[in-house]
């Protein structure tokens, strides 16, 4: 009696899902395992501790950053305490602008071509008295422009009406003097000396009382 020679199929297990295949299967039914080549079991990979997961974080802009607002903030305080130290500072005379305002209360005498007196009263009016033949005439004045660098000193006079007299063209000297021309509104023209003291101490220049009254009557 003669045996037939069978193939016997056995059962493996798949190396990668365990589970059970032919020996004799060129693929695992279950996972798709190519089980013609030699199995290789896949690397495990090395897990990252805390420490290596953390990336080292830059610093430096963060520095410069805080070192910004910094400088930023010490240039306001600069700019609030210098502005603020300039505002609490008694006002100084402007010397090298013009204003329209004599800014000293003074009383002159001395000779508006005759004798005369003038009266600023530091806020740019004021007025000023001559001898008109015998008769005292009182006039009222505005400054018009003062150069406190230079002492120049521009006033204008009018009349009771407020009618426009003519105008004083001279300098100041150490606010004591004030001297120069009158001129009215017709061109006549007539020398004025002014200081602060007594008209004694000063002499009258050489206009005739027929020269003032031109200059100075309305």
């Amino acid at each position: 009696m003669r045996w037939k020679k069978t193939n016997i199929m056995a059962l493996i297990n798949c190396p990668q899902c365990g589970k059970q295949v032919s020996d004799k299967a060129p693929r695992c039914p279950h996972c798709g395992l190519d089980m013609t080549v030699p199995y290789q079991p896949p690397q495990p990979q090395p897990q990252k501790t805390e420490e290596t997961q953390k990336k080292p974080r830059k610093v430096w802009p963060i520095i410069a950053a805080i070192a910004g607002v910094v400088i930023i903030i010490a240039i306001a305080l600069w700019f609030f305490v210098f502005n603020d130290t300039k505002t609490n500072e008694t006002p100084i005379a402007d010397t090298t602008r013009e204003s329209t305002v004599f800014p000293y209360k003074t009383s002159f005498t001395g000779t508006i071509g005759s004798q005369g007196s003038m009266y600023i009263d530091g806020n740019g009016g004021g007025s000023y008295t001559y001898d008109n033949n015998g008769t005292s005439l009182t006039r009222s004045i505005k400054v018009k422009s003062y150069d406190s660098a230079t002492g120049h000193l521009l006033i204008e006079s009018y009349n009771n009406n407020g009618d426009y007299v003519g105008q004083f063209d001279g300098y100041t000297k150490n606010n004591n003097t004030y001297s120069g021309t009158f001129t009215n509104y017709k061109g006549g023209t007539v020398k004025f000396q002014l200081y602060v003291g007594s008209t004694s101490d000063y002499k009258t220049n050489s206009s005739t009382d027929a020269e003032i009254r031109q200059a100075l009557s309305q």
